[in-house]
C-alpha cells in the first residue's frame, strides 16, 4: 500500500494551477469574444439565480472596493475556461457591465414599468441591470451602469478580480473534485442561523449560555416551557453551522 507522501505526490502531480489578476472588463471581453474564451456555464454549474437585490448589494461591494472571493476556471483542451466556481458573481459582472446599454426607450422613465421590466429580466444577460438601493450607497437606485458617474464606470472596469485556472494537464476528474470542495458548504442558512452565526462572530459566550441552559430540563421547568431533547439537538447542530 502506497505511503502517505507517495499518495500525496501521485495526486499532487495531476493537479496544475495558475494564479492570476484580471481587470472586470477583460473577463467581460473573455466572454463577449467570439469563440467565448471563458464559459460560464458548463454542465455542472447552476444556473444564474441571484435575485436582483443580491445583484446590486454585490455591485455596490465592487464599487466600494471591498475583498471579493477569487474566481476558478479549468482550461480546456482548445485553451478557453469553464468556470468552477463564481458564477453569480461573474454573472452579475457580465449583466451589469457588458451590455453597454440601458432600459429601453418604451419604458424608461415610466413610472412603474421600467422596475418591472428589470425585475422580469433580472437573470438574462443581454439585458442590463438596474440597481436597487444600496446599504450605504443610497444613491445607486436606479442606475444601470451607463448612468453611472465616467470615474465610477472607469473604476469598475479597471477593478480587478483574484482568478484560479486549473491547467489542462490536470485530470478532468479533480475539475470536478475541485467544484464538489468549493461547493460543498453552499447550503443556504435560515434567517435564525444567520442571526446565531452572526453574534456569534461578534461574541459567542452568551449564545454559549443560552445554549447550555436550553439543554437543562430543570431550567425548562422552572421557565414554563417545554422540554424537547430533539429542539435542543436540532438548535446544536444550528451552532455547528458556524
Amino acid at each position: 500500500m502506497p505511503s502517505l507522501l507517495d499518495q500525496t505526490t501521485e495526486h499532487r502531480n495531476h493537479i496544475k494551477h495558475e494564479a492570476l489578476t484580471f481587470s472586470l472588463s477583460e473577463l467581460v471581453n473573455m466572454y463577449k469574444a467570439k469563440p467565448k474564451e471563458i464559459e460560464i456555464r458548463p454542465d455542472f454549474q447552476r444556473l444564474f439565480r441571484w435575485p436582483r437585490e443580491q445583484q446590486s448589494s454585490f455591485i455596490e461591494s465592487l464599487i466600494l472596493e471591498m475583498p471579493i472571493p477569487p474566481l476558478f476556471f479549468f482550461e480546456t483542451i482548445d485553451g478557453a475556461w469553464d468556470l468552477l466556481d463564481g458564477l453569480q458573481r461573474l454573472s452579475t459582472i457580465i449583466k451589469f457591465l457588458g451590455m453597454g446599454g440601458d432600459t429601453p426607450p418604451h419604458v424608461q422613465g415610466i413610472k412603474g414599468n421600467e422596475d418591472i421590466w428589470h425585475y422580469e429580466n433580472e437573470h438574462d444577460l443581454t439585458t442590463p441591470l438596474q440597481l436597487l438601493r444600496g446599504e450605504y450607497l443610497t444613491e445607486l437606485e436606479g442606475l444601470t451602469f451607463v448612468r453611472l458617474p465616467a470615474q465610477l464606470q472607469l473604476n469598475l472596469k479597471r477593478a480587478r478580480l483574484h482568478v484560479y485556472v486549473l491547467k489542462r494537464e490536470t485530470k478532468p476528474m479533480y475539475k470536478y473534485e475541485v467544484f464538489k470542495r468549493l461547493n460543498r458548504g453552499g447550503l443556504r442558512l435560515e434567517d435564525q442561523e444567520m442571526r446565531n452565526c452572526s453574534i456569534r462572530m461578534l461574541d459567542h459566550h452568551f449564545p454559549t449560555f443560552l445554549q447550555d441552559v436550553s439543554k437543562d430540563a430543570e431550567f425548562a421547568k422552572a421557565m414554563g416551557i417545554d422540554y424537547e431533547p430533539q429542539s435542543a439537538y436540532m438548535l446544536e447542530e444550528s451552532r455547528n453551522e458556524c
